[in-house]
């Protein structure tokens, strides 16, 4: 966890990841509440 952390501050704020890694992170919340 703390190595894509580490890489989503490298990509610049403009990268496609991103939003892709914006909504899985939004997925990993949302499965975290409804345990």
């Amino acid at each position: 966890l703390l190595g894509a952390l580490v890489s989503l501050h490298e990509l610049s704020r403009d990268n496609p990841k991103w939003e892709e890694w914006k909504l899985k992170g939004q997925v990993l919340l949302n499965q975290k509440k409804e345990d």
